[in-house]
């Protein structure tokens, strides 16, 4: 399977198209974003509903319904070993955050974390950081470093995982594919990056300008296009596609449902009519993602019916041609 030029541009436009609409976005909403207040919760619970819905819907909807389908055709005689690959890989992609967490945590010495609610792995997309007014609060230049190399090392590292997600998921027949998992990770980027931008500005956290903090997130974003280099170079097979989105749906599983959808309930826990409007918000980023599916066609699923019929037909000749040996043998038997 190769990639045409065409398709190679899509793919890196794709990419960057990620990395800028995500730094417009934060560049717009975070001056205005209300800063205290159970206003600001119930914004923020409804935009990480949102983002949870469109990441679910991606996740059960796209990823792991093409990823079976890939597996199933490249094991179609062995449909158990496309199954415990599958299952495998999944789950492989649910650990992968908490393994990046703890292996960040050692290299950073957890002063990210000292920054966030301790309480949820996704931090407020405005976190209450501690006031500096005296000596003891003072940040130092080196725990001002270590905040932002933990906030940007891990965002190189999914911003990676995200090229490689956008990258699989167009090498795929239909480009409609690609284009909903490209909207449904601006969303998610937007939630995330919004934290990240403050904790870089903030006098207790990074310190940065926010012309700087914005420059920084672009560059280190750009990641996200170095992400599918590995599959515009390595061009993998039906099967090895099946695996890294096998693998992408394990890892937006993890992040709707440890991260976003708890952090969006512990802000409208006390108000059910809130807690509500971030289910039908959930509800809404789902069908956003879900519509890519309508009249569309998709040649590897198409290709696995194919499979199947000729494995139907195939069974029913041979069902056939033995009845009539059968039938044959005992037609001579009576003679």
């Amino acid at each position: 399977m190769g990639f045409s030029t065409g398709e190679a541009i899509e793919i890196l436009g794709a990419a960057l198209f990620v990395n800028v609409v995500t730094l417009m976005l934060v560049a717009v909403l975070a001056p205005v974003f209300p800063v205290k207040g159970k206003f600001r919760d119930a914004v923020e619970g409804v935009i990480v509903s949102f983002a949870s819905g469109a990441i679910f819907g991606s996740a059960f909807l796209l990823l792991l319904l093409q990823s079976a389908v890939l597996l199933l055709l490249s094991h179609f005689d062995e449909p158990f070993g496309a199954i415990w690959r599958w299952a495998a890989l999944v789950m492989a992609g649910y650990l992968t955050k908490g393994v990046t967490h703890i292996v960040l945590s050692l290299v950073v010495c957890n002063s990210v974390d000292e920054l966030k609610n301790p309480t949820v792995t996704i931090a407020p997309l405005v976190p209450p950081l501690p006031v500096s007014s005296s000596k003891e609060n003072t940040v130092t230049p080196m725990q001002r470093a270590r905040v932002a190399s933990g906030l940007l090392l891990g965002d190189v590292a999914h911003k990676l995982l995200d090229g490689l997600i956008i990258a699989s998921t167009f090498s795929n027949c239909n480009p409609r594919v690609g284009w909903a998992i490209t909207f449904s990770m601006v969303i998610k980027e937007v939630a995330h990056d919004i934290s990240d931008y403050f904790l870089l500005v903030a006098s207790s956290g990074a310190g940065f300008k926010p012309a700087l903090a914005l420059l920084v997130k672009f560059c280190f974003g750009m990641a996200i296009v170095l992400g599918t280099v590995p599959i515009l170079v390595a061009e993998p097979s039906q099967e090895q596609t099946g695996l890294i989105l096998s693998y992408a749906a394990g890892v937006y599983v993890h992040v709707a449902a440890t991260e976003y959808m708890p952090r969006a309930y512990s802000l409208v826990e006390e108000t059910p009519l809130l807690r509500l409007g971030c289910m039908l918000a959930f509800m809404a980023g789902a069908t956003c993602v879900g519509m890519v599916l309508i009249d569309m066609k998709n040649c590897a699923q198409e290709a696995l019916l194919d499979r199947l019929g000729q494995q139907v037909f195939a069974q029913t000749a041979a069902a056939t041609q033995q009845a009539l040996a059968q039938a044959a043998a005992a037609a001579a038997a009576a003679a």
